[in-house]
């Protein structure tokens, strides 16, 4: 396999890699329990993670059970866990709003809330972690606030400026709003920071891999031709069983009912252009056979629909839904895409995937394109400069 193809999978994988955030954890109190002949989880697991949080300096209760595999009964109420629950309570512990060091540490944007005030948006290139380093000085005059960045392109913090009255963005200085309101700090292509102001609109809701499609407050819509309602069919089924999830399937260009939550859309046709131009005329073009896409550095690739070309990919419409699109140039290519379509929760995919029938064999190794999209929650869909092109 192309290291660049594991690269991204790596990527799409990392917000599931619960080790890489360790210290998003300071200020929690934690008791991990793990049976040590478990059988589905092995127990390395808990001892890594132990070992990791007592590297950090973080405080942990860890208790392993001999002779108790991955689920006993009384496994939520064991002695240990009696005692840690009891002494949360009595002390009605609440996580402490202000920390003087901090490290947030993120994957994806819409996995991950706020720390001590601090939420990140959006990162520079997707797929890579992203950290936001706190120094704080309050007691002290002035109060000096030192931020340093790593691969974020804007985050917020909700401090006032009587709390952080002097504040630098990796080495910059620049001003907080007053008041107590929140402020949105972005960064230029110069790599400048500045406060976008309290009231900037930042939608996080659209970043993240293909599987954020199952964040749906709605019913599943699937839109779909007829040539491909078979295809629509088989999905809605397994979105039944697999999740007991509600689906309404409608046609492709029907009015769409308010009922619905994201959309997924099952299709076949000869081309597909997801340049940035040809999507400002219209997504389809007929002007040749096959797919194009753009990248960052504004070069374009196209696949050819020789052999059966599928793709698969979340898009944003901008109407505050997600599109998951299934395409093919004919039945055999929408075949293929429709074997991605993401069913399982801890499996991270990335926000496209171009293949032919070289997946069939090859798995992986055989796509012909994979990666992430920039501007996720802007409808723009330029790939990213860490995704895979052949």
């Amino acid at each position: 396999m192309d290291p660049s193809i594991r690269s991204v999978l790596d990527g799409s994988l990392s917000t599931y890699r619960h080790e890489l955030f360790v210290s998003n954890l300071q200020g929690i109190d934690i008791h991990s329990q793990h049976g040590r002949a478990d059988d589905n989880v092995p127990v390395f697991h808990a001892r890594l993670m132990k070992h990791l949080l007592s590297q950090a300096g973080l405080p942990l209760n860890y208790t392993e059970i001999p002779g108790k595999g991955h689920v006993f009964d009384g496994m939520m109420t064991t002695d240990p866990l009696r005692q840690f629950y009891i002494g949360e309570l009595d002390r009605n512990h609440t996580r402490p709003t202000s920390s003087s060091n901090f490290t947030l540490t993120v994957a994806r944007p819409a996995d991950t809330g706020s720390m001590y005030g601090v939420q990140v948006h959006s990162l520079k290139t997707p797929g890579r972690l992203g950290k936001v380093s706190v120094s704080l000085s309050p007691g002290e005059h002035p109060n000096n606030c030192k931020i340093r960045t790593t691969n974020i392109r804007n985050f917020s913090v909700s401090w006032s400026s009587q709390y952080c009255s002097g504040l630098q963005i990796d080495g910059q200085t620049v001003h907080i709003s007053v008041g107590g309101r929140r402020s949105i700090f972005s960064q230029s292509s110069e790599r400048i920071w500045s406060n976008a102001g309290t009231e900037a609109a930042v939608s996080i809701n659209r970043f993240g891999g293909m599987d954020n499609i199952l964040r749906t407050e709605g019913r599943f819509c699937i839109l779909t031709d007829d040539a491909s309602r078979r295809t629509a069919l088989q999905i809605s089924r397994n979105l039944s069983q697999y999740y007991y999830a509600d689906t309404e399937i409608l046609s492709l260009g029907a009015d769409i009912p308010p009922q619905c939550g994201h959309r997924i859309r099952v299709f076949q046709q000869p081309s597909l252009d997801l340049t940035p131009a040809a999507r400002s005329r219209v997504s389809i073009s007929s002007v040749q056979l096959g797919l194009s896409i753009m990248d960052l550095e504004r070069n374009t690739y196209t696949y050819k629909s020789e052999d059966g070309l599928g793709a698969i990919y979340l898009d944003d419409t901008g109407s505050g839904h997600l599109d998951l699109n299934i395409w093919g140039s004919n039945a055999r290519g929408l075949e293929i895409a429709a074997r991605l379509v993401p069913m399982l929760t801890g499996v991270g995919q990335p926000d496209f995937i171009v293949a032919d029938k070289a997946i069939l064999e090859h798995g992986a190794g055989g796509v012909l394109a994979m990666g992430f999209f920039m501007g996720l929650g802007r409808g723009d869909l330029t790939a990213s400069t860490n995704s895979y092109f052949t």
